[in-house]
Parts: C-alpha cells; structure tokens; sequence
C-alpha cells in the first residue's frame, strides 16, 4: 500500500495520557497540519512544519511508544 505525504505540525510521546479510560496510559499523538477553523479559543499553531509519508509516521510512533498498546 502506498501512503502519500502528510503535512504535520508535530508528533509527541506521552508517558502518562490523562483522559478518563486510557489515564495513565502511554500515548504519541500526531497533529496535523493545515486546520482552517482559526477558533478564537485555539492556542495551538497547526502550521505545517514538516511532510512525512504514512509508512514514515508509523515508523516514528511505533519508535517513540514501544510500549504504547
């Protein structure tokens, strides 16, 4: 299968995710670029800051959270 290009704002480890069933979970969250809803309460850049391919993204999480279910 081939994954095109994704544009990414970041991708980060979590050692302990706080939300209600997954707390104290260790979790990578991959944000995405590009979001155009510019909400006044937003304090997150979405700018694109890289490209990645799926297969690349992958890689990298599963490097970042090995221990991640």
């Amino acid at each position: 299968m081939q994954f095109k290009m994704l544009q990414l704002t970041e991708i980060i480890y979590i050692a302990c995710k706080g939300n209600v069933v997954f707390a104290g979970t260790p979790a990578t969250f991959v944000r995405l670029a590009g979001c155009n809803l510019a909400c006044d309460f937003c304090n997150t850049d979405y700018s694109l800051k890289f490209l990645m391919s799926g297969e690349d993204v992958v890689a990298r999480v599963r490097e970042m959270c090995a221990d991640c279910p």
